[in-house]
């Protein structure tokens, strides 16, 4: 399925409430579906065609239907979210699920959210108070308000002029996200070269291509070298051939452990290979197999024209539909791929940093606890995490920092759980992220703490100042925790001792 914006499975998520589609007596579609339909014509005309784009809207969705996981990840794969928002909306657990689950990956000032109003509600939730959102409603003469296009469209002149106005800032803000993801990139600098920076970095296994996309991985190729990227398997060993399956795949983990991308490019062609030589499925087999103990995120790639209907093959049609396989042109991929290889080595860099950091502080005057505490922080706050993490370092303290660079998003939930079970103290980050993002994880948090062993020692908010912000309130952020405190901070005064003073006093360390 073609995507507009590059990196997502889906360009628009449509969240709604089954009750908002039911067709009243004498029409054929429901409300909503009158409305996608229209939209999904025009988003197309300004857009260029009607498959340059994704949208996504599940016709069967029922309010009484327990969660599912996989519709949850579809949600935070989208670029951009459309809330039908009505009283049954509200009253819907799972659209309360949707919106929540796409605000932890968009926050509220990104512009990615698209409220319309179906018909007015008593009281927003907290988190959409401050969003306009498109009014498709009107009041009677009895001033009683009534929705827009009821029975039918064509008799609310009103109902279009709304919908032209969601339909131009949608494909504003796609086309917007589109370029952040395929902006120009120089490659590496010789400046960077001559102060001593490596011109080979981390090295990427390119996969074995059939004949028909050897072209495109030599494309590939040549644009990862000139940033000064190594490719593996190396020229003189490709194709991969052996005299037996074991030494095939023995070769090929030897080189995926010198990896820190696996990247592979699909087509149609199936190609057959004689035993000792290597195919697309046991490329893509062995690095699956071995991406959790060597933290290979796999990026794989085939043309949004191509159409999976054709490929007769169920096992290989199920290896070109996989999740990790991206639908979009080959120059799109080959920036997303320079993306992931610079948050990879910066996240690298950051690490690196904190360990010397380590090494290099005195160890008169500090004592090892034991205690082990988790800076919880988006990539926004990265920057003060850091900071935070050198100077309880230097007291002897240990931390942990969340996971940004796992290939799936289940594996970043999974690695947030596991490090809310096992450390001893929870710092929460509130510097530049959203009011949202904060409240998401205290309350991810309450979900969380049932299982552990034994109770926190602490959680401490730690909330840069500033006048912009929403007020904490009482209890902060609207969320109850029995042992959460609050720590304002200047970052300018951070490094002072009688903050970390402080925050160590709170911390309980």
């Amino acid at each position: 399925m073609p995507t507009y914006v590059p990196h997502y499975q889906y360009d628009v998520f449509v969240s709604y409430a089954h009750v908002d589609n039911d067709p009243l007596p004498g029409t054929e579609e429901g409300w909503v579906t009158n409305l996608i339909g229209a939209l999904k014509i025009l988003l197309a005309q300004k857009l260029g065609r009607a498959d340059a784009y994704s949208l996504w809207i599940d016709p069967q969705l029922k309010g009484n239907e327990p969660f599912n996981a996989e519709l949850i990840a579809k949600v935070r794969k989208s670029a951009t979210l459309v809330m039908i928002l009505s009283p049954g909306y509200l009253d819907s657990e799972w659209c309360q699920w949707e919106f929540i689950t796409f605000l932890e990956t968009a926050p509220l000032d990104s512009g990615r959210l698209f409220i319309v109003e179906r018909e007015p509600v008593e009281a927003r939730p907290t988190e959409l108070q401050d969003l306009t959102g498109y009014r498709f409603w009107t009041s009677s003469t009895s001033n009683k308000p009534r929705p827009l296009g009821v029975p039918k469209p064509s008799t609310d002149p009103m109902y279009y002029h709304r919908l032209f106005d969601l339909a131009e800032q949608l494909a504003d803000k796609l086309k917007d996200l589109r370029r952040q993801y395929t902006s120009p990139m120089m490659p590496l600098s010789s400046s960077r070269v001559a102060q001593g920076e490596s011109s080979t970095r981390t090295s990427i296994f390119l996969a074995e291509v059939p004949d028909d996309l050897q072209d495109s991985r030599t494309e590939v190729e040549n644009y990862l070298t000139q940033y000064g990227y190594n490719i593996l398997p190396e020229a003189t060993t490709l194709p991969y051939s052996f005299s037996d399956a074991q030494q095939l795949q023995a070769a090929l983990q030897k080189d995926l452990q010198r990896s820190t991308l696996f990247v592979q490019l699909l087509n149609s062609t199936n190609p057959r290979r004689r035993p000792g030589m290597s195919t697309p499925q046991l490329q893509y087999t062995t690095a699956y197999s071995m991406a959790p103990s060597i933290e290979l995120p796999i990026l794989q790639w085939r043309d949004p024209q191509l159409n999976l209907a054709t490929i007769a093959d169920p096992a290989y049609r199920a290896l070109l539909d996989a999740s990790t396989v991206m639908a979009m042109s080959l120059e799109e991929f080959k920036q997303y791929i320079l993306r992931q290889l610079q948050a990879i080595e910066e996240q690298k860099r950051l690490e690196a940093q904190r360990q010397a950091t380590e090494q290099a502080l005195p160890t008169e005057g500090t004592s090892d606890n034991g205690t082990l505490v988790f800076v919880n922080t988006s990539q926004d706050d990265l920057e003060y995490a850091h900071e935070i993490v050198e100077l309880l370092s230097a007291q002897g303290i240990d931390l942990i920092l969340p996971v940004f660079t796992a290939s799936k998003q289940e594996e970043i939930r999974e690695d947030l759980e596991n490090n809310l079970l096992e450390c001893d103290a929870l710092i929460v980050l509130y510097a530049t992220t959203s009011f949202v993002w904060v409240r998401n994880q205290l309350r991810y948090y309450l979900r969380v703490y049932r299982k552990r062993k034994q109770p926190l020692k602490s959680i401490v908010l730690c909330s840069q100042s500033s006048p912009d912000k929403p007020p904490l309130g009482t209890p902060p952020l609207g969320v109850s925790i029995t042992n959460l405190q609050v720590f304002e901070f200047e970052l300018t005064m951070l490094r002072e001792s009688s903050c970390v003073s402080t925050l160590l006093q709170m911390l309980h360390v």
